[in-house]
């Protein structure tokens, strides 16, 4: 059973390595060649083990070769000389469209050259489409397929290499009757309208996230607090909520094997076409539904077998889903839990021996035993990759989950009820509803709560935690071989961890100057400090959760939980859009505002914390230095009514001008004494028309920071003032180069 186990580890890891890392020549060739390996490798070493296991990895390694082939070579081909082109194309829609930042979004598929592809489709605004839905148009494509000039890992992981923008009115052809295949999306359509009617407003949309894995109701204060508090998993239906939904269907078939296939098959299946067939819910699935079939058969079920089992079919049916966040967190939770699970639980239970195995203090004591177990031996996986992807490894969340996932299981068995009820009587099921939101408010004020710890979460943002982290996996190694003592290994982890985090905390606040500009993308947020003090000017960004993300966790990994002020230079989304986002996870003593910002977001921003409406000259003492704000030019145009920010020490200066042009930059030269400094922040993201020759003269930086992110309409920064910069002989620093940038003295 286990020489399925290892061809998935060798397809797998083909699959891996030759998506992230294209090679030059055809991929067919080092398949044959590791072919040709494995088949000497077998026939020299049949009768011995080691050999015949070795010639599995290579025969997967082949044929993650070969599959890798064909999908570049058969089925990604015709997708050459697409990227930016625009073309009449008819779409599909495989969902309901919906709100997306810019415009309506919807999942759909798209005719090429007489086959299908996946795509996510940008639609004009007043285009709306219901699944099976046909839209004739005009597409601009963006392709994300590799090797071309933007692909995306992200896109390629969910079997997506065509993102298509509408970009001329189309004709619309309504699906025609009730076809099967997209019965599970009107489903799930009907069953959120359900939940919305049935559940109160703040507790639909953890329901939505819960049941069908749709998050994107749940705001940023709640979706951030899952992720710190350590149980985000739970609002993105994986493993766990398939292991709920065959535990209920078990439970209501008494257990009986054929009666439990019979419903479990078609109910797993529907439950991942909900979901929308995400790696985690079909990995799940499918180990479930073996797991169903070796009853059936009364044969002895293997856990590692039925995952290989679960992780070929993905890869065989999308080699490239081996690059996603979802399907390597999931597979890698259950490797984990396959490998750790039984040596944790007997460790922690040792010594209960002598308890009654049926007392309550036993069963509690097994139970959180279990769950500890559980949720460590998950992580000994999962906390690299969540480390590596998101940045964030999260210290409470074995507390969080023993304190939750009891009433998880509890919440989903009730929406199940609270679905079937509603359906025959509407006040039946809001009155189960108005029940059902007690356990998810507890579930999410837990969050919310444990996440507010001040060491919740340790941020890879800091070079001490990720050497902390790399020395965690050493002594794990170490423990394995030795197999003493590993209360020892335990607390010299807990020191490293306590050192990293002394260091991370403490080394800031030792720089008289410290100007860090954040990489958010296409937008801004600059990060100022002297002495142990912080103040943050703009925080905006190609996304504001992203952005948000990026600047919190630049603080929280220094231990600056509370800010001492915020300046905003004008009120645009790339620069301001992400502050409240922000002020969710730290403190704001004051936000300064210029009357450029919007009315809305001053509001907004009052309900929260101080603000301060600048209208003349301020200075603000800031650790050694001071900052000097200049008011916004009354009555100018929106890029010229911005704020700009001095900030000075005695050994180094920074001028940040926000989004001024020309005009506003002769403005400001002309009205305000300003001093030479060491860096400016190029206005307008290194518009043409802004970081002046009057400017520059003026202040004669040695140093010009872009803050820029990939943009294809405005081009920035334009070759003008990079032409510019290199004639005064300025050092550029490029966030879309080289990430983020720190300057320190």
């Amino acid at each position: 059973m286990r020489r399925l186990m290892w061809f998935t580890l060798g397809f797998g890891a083909a699959c891996i390595l030759l998506a992230a890392v294209p090679v030059d020549l055809p991929l067919w060739v080092p398949g044959a060649v590791f072919c040709c390996t494995a088949v000497t490798v077998g026939l020299l070493g049949r009768k011995r083990r080691r050999a015949v296991t070795a010639a599995l990895i290579l025969l997967g390694i082949a044929c993650g070769c070969m599959r890798l082939h064909w999908a570049v070579s058969r089925e990604l081909k015709p997708l050459e000389g697409l990227d930016g082109k625009t073309v009449l194309l008819s779409v599909t829609a495989e969902d309901y469209s919906r709100q997306g930042q810019y415009s309506e979004i919807v999942d759909g598929s798209l005719l090429w050259e007489g086959r299908r592809y996946r795509g996510l489709i940008y639609l004009m605004d007043d285009v709306h489409l219901c699944p099976g839905d046909t839209l004739e148009a005009e597409f601009r494509l963006r392709v994300t397929a590799p090797e071309s000039e933007r692909a995306s890992v992200y896109y390629q992981g969910k079997g997506i290499f065509l993102v298509a923008t509408q970009k001329s009115e189309g004709t619309v052809t309504a699906a025609s009757g009730s076809s099967l295949r997209y019965f599970p999306a009107r489903l799930t359509h009907e069953i959120k309208e359900l939940l919305d009617a049935c559940l109160t407003e703040d507790t639909a949309p953890f329901a939505h996230a819960l049941l069908l894995g749709d998050t994107s109701r749940l705001d940023y204060a709640t979706d951030t607090a899952l992720t710190v508090s350590g149980i985000r998993h739970v609002a993105a239906v994986s493993g766990l909520h398939v292991g709920i939904l065959y535990g209920l269907i078990s439970f209501l078939t008494g257990r009986r094997k054929y009666l439990t296939a019979l419903l479990g098959f078609p109910a797993l299946t529907l439950f991942a076409a909900m979901a929308g067939f995400t790696p985690s819910v079909t990995r799940a699935c499918a180990m479930i539904g073996l797991m169903m079939v070796s009853r059936l058969a009364s044969k002895e079920y293997d856990p590692a077998t039925g995952l290989s089992f679960a992780c070929l079919i993905l890869l065989l049916n999308n080699p490239f889903c081996a690059l996603s966040v979802s399907f390597q967190l999931s597979v890698a939770s259950v490797a984990g839990i396959l490998l750790g699970y039984s040596r944790l639980y007997g460790f922690l239970t040792k010594g209960f021996e002598k308890l009654p195995k049926k007392s309550l203090r036993a069963r509690l004591l097994r139970w959180a035993a279990g769950s500890v177990s559980v949720t460590l031996s998950a992580m000994i996986l999962t906390t690299p990759l969540c480390a590596w992807y998101f940045g964030c490894v999260s210290l409470i969340g074995i507390l969080t989950n023993l304190l939750t996932l009891w009433a998880v299981t509890v919440i989903f068995c009730a929406l199940a009820a609270v679905c079937a009820v509603g359906v025959f009587s509407l006040p039946a099921g809001v009155i189960l509803g108005k029940i059902t939101a007690l356990p998810i408010r507890y579930v999410l004020w837990m969050a919310g709560s444990l996440s507010r710890f001040p060491l919740a979460a340790v941020y890879m943002e800091s070079v001490y935690i990720r050497l902390w982290l790399a020395l965690i996996y050493v002594l794990l190694v170490l423990f394995l071989l030795i197999r003493k003592k590993p209360w020892v290994f335990v607390l010299i982890g807990t020191a490293l961890l306590g050192a990293g985090i002394c260091l991370s905390w403490a080394l800031p606040r030792q720089d008289d100057f410290r100007a860090t500009v954040l990489d958010v993308g296409q937008g801004q947020c600059i990060l100022l400090q002297s002495k142990g003090q912080a103040y943050l000017v703009d925080c905006g960004g190609d996304s504001d959760s992203t952005a948000a993300d990026t600047a919190a966790e630049a603080l929280l990994s220094q231990g600056i939980f509370r800010l001492d002020g915020v300046i905003l230079t004008h009120g645009d989304r790339d620069h301001a859009g992400a502050l409240c986002n922000l002020l969710t996870r730290v403190d704001a003593e004051t936000v300064y505002l210029s009357e450029a910002v919007e009315p809305s977001l001053r509001e907004t921003l009052e309900s929260v914390t101080g603000t301060v409406l600048l209208q003349s000259p301020e200075e603000i003492p800031l650790g050694t230095g001071t900052i000097r704000l200049y008011p916004a030019i009354s009555g100018a145009g929106k890029n010229e009514n911005c704020m700009c920010v001095l900030f000075e020490t005695g050994k180094c200066g920074i001028l940040i001008t926000g989004d001024r042009g020309a005009a506003g930059e002769a403005i400001l030269a002309r009205s305000w004494d300003l001093p030479q400094v060491d860096i400016l922040v190029a206005g307008h993201h290194g518009a043409k028309d802004s970081t002046s020759r009057l400017l520059l003269e003026t202040v004669c930086p040695k140093i010009v920071v872009i803050s820029v992110g990939e943009n294809n309409i405005y081009g920035h920064p334009a070759p003008e003032t990079l032409s510019r910069l290199e004639e005064f002989g300025c050092a550029v620093y490029r966030t879309d180069e080289l990430g983020t940038i720190l300057f320190r003295r």
